[in-house]
């Protein structure tokens, strides 16, 4: 238990959920509406877990003599000495700083050869829930509610060509369907037919693409802005953390604009999807 204890950060001030009440408070606002909308959940997780453990720890006196932590691998066998690692397996960058307080810089176009999370992963939810907007996309929003296919829409740049997701590709084929085609919609969605039509299929990439450039303008404005005010530079008076801080900010938004010109750059290739 002390080996492990002793491996614990001994301050988590590079966690957004610090960022409040700190130089870094400003920064939260600075966030894609992703990144937002993940640390929030993450938040309520937090104060929920927390709760269950103050409970759980009121009127008892913990023995630290009788502390242990057990580390099971069956599929691994291993010998005492042995060093382990935490293996955080394939994370947008997104829930990377939600959950762990990091990032890590993707690659815009990665190769074949590359691992899948070398790639950038972005997710385009807000901009894809203003699409169907009005009183004539509520057919369509309760169809994609009730067939599972509401929300979770994301871009990747992994693996090769870029593109978005089948959640994205099906709800915008939806968008553009009529409600005499949208029986057609679902015998595709459940493997009845390739895509709704040709006509359809058409308008669906060029509304992937509006809302690509949507996310690169926004990024682009994002990027600049963080160049600019009391961000302009480094050589400032802001902490180390607060530099990190900024510089995951940055690597976020620059994710976003890299993937969604990526996804762009394919379907004026006419990449299939």
């Amino acid at each position: 238990m002390d080996a492990y204890s002793s491996s614990l950060p001994k301050s988590f001030d590079e966690h957004p959920l610090t960022w409040a009440g700190s130089p870094r408070e400003s920064l939260l606002e600075c966030l894609p509406p992703s990144s937002k909308a993940a640390l929030k959940d993450v938040e309520r997780r937090c104060k929920a877990d927390w709760k269950v453990v103050r409970e759980a720890l009121e009127g008892h006196k913990r023995d630290t003599n009788n502390s242990s932590l057990n580390l099971d691998a069956p599929a691994f066998p291993m010998k005492k000495g042995d060093e382990v690692f935490f293996h955080y397996n394939a994370h947008s960058n997104s829930t990377l700083l939600s959950e762990y307080g990091f990032v890590i810089p993707r690659k815009p176009r990665p190769t074949e050869d590359d691992e899948p999370q070398e790639g950038g992963e972005v997710n385009i939810d807000d901009v894809m829930a203003t699409a169907f907007d009005g009183e004539e996309n509520v057919w369509r929003k309760e169809i994609l509610e009730t067939t599972g296919y509401w929300g979770d829409w994301t871009l990747h740049s992994s693996p090769p060509p870029a593109h978005p997701s089948y959640r994205v590709v099906a709800a915008l084929r939806l968008l553009h369907a009529s409600r005499n085609e949208a029986n057609q919609w679902e015998k595709m969605i459940f493997g009845g037919r390739d895509i709704v039509n040709e006509a359809n299929e058409t308008s669906m990439r060029a509304t992937v693409r509006s809302i690509c450039q949507q996310i690169v303008d926004r990024a682009s404005r994002k990027l600049a802005e963080s160049s600019t005010g009391q961000w302009v530079s480094y050589d400032g008076d802001l902490d180390a953390i607060t530099c990190y801080a900024l510089e995951c900010v940055r690597v976020l938004w620059l994710e976003e604009q890299e993937v969604a010109t990526a996804v762009i750059e394919s379907i004026d290739r006419d990449e299939e999807f």
